[in-house]
C-alpha cells in the first residue's frame, strides 16, 4: 500500500500525501506550479524525496502536518508564494522550556536549498 516510486518525473501542479500506510518515494522529481500548495504531507505519512525540485506554487512550496514524517534532502525549493517548508504542529500551545521545539520526524530535513520563497 501506497509505495509508489517516482523517478525523474515533472509534476504539473501539487502532490498530496496522506495516511500512516503511504511511504511514496520521490527522486530527481520536478514539482511545479500549482495554484497551492506544492507537496502537501499529512495524517501520519511518510515519504522519502531526494534531489528534486519543489518550485513556482502559489502557497508553500512543502506543507507538511498531522504528525507527518517525510523525508527531504538535497531538494531545491525555489519560487513559492509561501514559506519554502511550512510544519504547521496544530493550535497546541508550546510549553515555555528550553527544550528544542521541532519534533524528532525534522531531523530528516537537511542538505536542501531555498531561494525566493
Amino acid at each position: 500500500m501506497g509505495q509508489l516510486h517516482l523517478v525523474r518525473c515533472t509534476v504539473d501542479g501539487g502532490v498530496f500525501v496522506s495516511g500512516a500506510r503511504t511511504q511514496p518515494r520521490f527522486s530527481e522529481c520536478r514539482i511545479r506550479k500549482s495554484k497551492g500548495n506544492g507537496m502537501r504531507f499529512t495524517d501520519h505519512s511518510h515519504a522519502l524525496m531526494n534531489r528534486s525540485y519543489v518550485e513556482d506554487h502559489g502557497g508553500h512550496g512543502v506543507l507538511i502536518e498531522r504528525n507527518s514524517q517525510p523525508k527531504i534532502a538535497e531538494t531545491y525549493i525555489s519560487g513559492n508564494a509561501g514559506y519554502g517548508i511550512r510544519v504547521y504542529c496544530g493550535g497546541q500551545k508550546l510549553p515555555n522550556t528550553n527544550a528544542s521545539l521541532l519534533p524528532e520526524s525534522l531531523e530528516s530535513i537537511r542538505n536542501n536549498h531555498f531561494v525566493d520563497n
